[in-house]
């Protein structure tokens, strides 16, 4: 008899574990956290329903603000890691901790799952902002030249471009 479509589990609680990968621009006041949670203790998949908490500062060593907590891991995962996002506030002092299995209640930690050990359940990270520059910065352009301008981004993505004055521009939104 065979059964299939199970998670194994290991005699001792779950340990998880999460780390920032990656933080963007989102809208003015919102960050695209993306993130990943693993499984220790030879876990085959990740949990569902796993929450994640998100503050402005280390909820372990003082008051800080939570930038949002309505992250739950959709469904179980196969593997002992996977990769999420989700979109918070953007902290005002420009830095993001991330709380797996944290609910983001009044206590800290407000635990959804036992774990045998929640020392690496908090990684942290400088929100990137968002900044666009173009090369060359500065040029003379003659009469009749032209230059090709390059627009470097960084934390997030460039949705689209609106060049002014248009008097001489062979292109408005390119």
């Amino acid at each position: 008899c065979r059964i299939t479509g199970f998670t194994k589990f290991s005699i001792f609680p779950p340990d998880m574990e999460i780390r920032i990968l990656e933080t963007q621009c989102y809208t003015n006041e919102q960050t695209r956290v993306l993130f990943e949670i693993c499984m220790n203790n030879a876990y085959d998949s990740v949990f569902k329903g796993i929450p994640v908490s998100f503050y402005d500062g280390d909820p372990r060593t003082g008051r800080p603000n939570l930038l949002g907590n309505d992250f739950r891991t959709p469904s179980a995962r196969p593997g002992g890691c996977d990769t999420f996002s989700a979109v918070i506030l953007t902290p005002a002092n420009g830095n993001v901790y991330s709380f797996v299995n944290d609910k983001g209640g009044v206590i800290f930690p407000d635990t959804a799952f036992a774990e045998t050990d929640l020392s690496n359940n908090m990684d942290s990270a400088r929100v990137q902002k968002f900044t666009a520059s173009l090369a060359p910065a500065d040029t003379i352009i003659y009469r009749t030249g032209n230059v090709q301008l390059v627009a470097d981004v960084r934390g997030g993505l460039l949705s689209s471009f609106n060049w002014q004055p248009a008097q001489y521009l062979s292109c408005l939104n390119c």
